[in-house]
């Protein structure tokens, strides 16, 4: 039952924080490591770790993350790999999206669906 409810809270709260519709990950979908490095990573140095792409703007134009914060305010979103840039190699579909109220959202199909994270010293 527990189960059945994480994703029905998760639903309801981006739908009151502006999200028109909200799609987050299977719950059985983990964030890897390399996520939670990124984002420290983010955190302390304000930029990608050197030979990431990352720091662009990600428009949420699908609408799945929150648009707005609790006090209104617009959010507004950056995008980050969590791997390193390899020539000729495609970059994949593992995404950090982070917003300017510090939330952050690990996406495993390239914004098709979300997981938010926290950084490690506050798991």
């Amino acid at each position: 039952m527990k189960y059945f409810l994480k994703p029905l809270l998760w639903s309801l709260v981006f739908l009151f924080l502006g999200a028109s519709s909200c799609r987050m990950a299977n719950n059985k979908v983990e964030a890897p490591i390399e996520a939670y490095e990124t984002l420290d990573y983010i955190i302390k140095y304000n930029k990608a770790p050197d030979g990431y792409v990352g720091g662009r703007k990600f428009g949420n134009f699908e609408e799945l993350l929150p648009k707005k914060t609790e006090q209104g305010k617009k959010i507004f979103y950056k995008e980050w790999d969590i791997y390193p840039k390899k020539k000729g190699i495609n970059r994949g579909p593992h995404r950090l999206v982070t917003g300017n109220n510090r939330t952050a959202f690990y996406t495993p199909d390239h914004y098709q669906s979300f997981i938010e994270i926290f950084p490690k010293e506050n798991k």
